[in-house]
């Protein structure tokens, strides 16, 4: 299950009757091995806020990133019934955990953890997406580019 809940000033206390469920385990895909939700990013476009959360575990083949919605960060949240939005891109498993950023050209990018194949998980590698938002009737819809880049150490 992944929560929200409100902190005290000191940013590492939780502020005592806040804590808030955002969204479990409920959807098919989510429920191959283990059954978890976890790894959550929440992101403001617009009027809106979206969740980017992994389901299943790092060692299957089936971990992926799904989304949820909500106008309140602290209300209810409502996954994609079109999860995952990422899951074994070409020449990838075990894809998850995931966190956004604007890049220097402000494109919003996605950064996440794989491994190449199920005989070699670890160790996991990044890879780097492109983040879209997508007017589907009045609403904007994210996707996950299935074409990612490998990131280099440059020293």
């Amino acid at each position: 299950n992944i929560w929200v809940a409100e902190l005290e000033k000191d940013y590492m206390t939780i502020k005592e009757n806040t804590m808030h469920p955002c969204i479990h385990v409920s959807q098919k895909w989510e429920e191959v091995w283990p059954r978890v939700n976890e790894g959550s990013f929440v992101v403001k476009h617009e009027d809106l806020y979206y969740m980017t959360y992994s389901a299943n575990s790092y060692e299957s083949q089936f971990y992926g990133i799904g989304c949820a919605t909500a106008t309140d960060i602290m209300g209810e949240w409502k996954k994609y019934d079109t999860n995952p939005l990422l899951q074994k891109p070409e020449g990838l498993v075990g894809v998850g955990h995931s966190a956004m950023f604007v890049d220097k050209e402000g494109s919003l990018r996605i950064v996440y953890h794989a491994h190449k194949d199920m005989q070699h998980i670890h160790p996991r590698a990044m890879y780097i997406g492109k983040v879209d938002f997508v007017d589907e009737n009045g609403i904007a819809i994210m996707k996950i580019s299935q074409d990612y880049i490998v990131p280099h150490l440059v020293k």
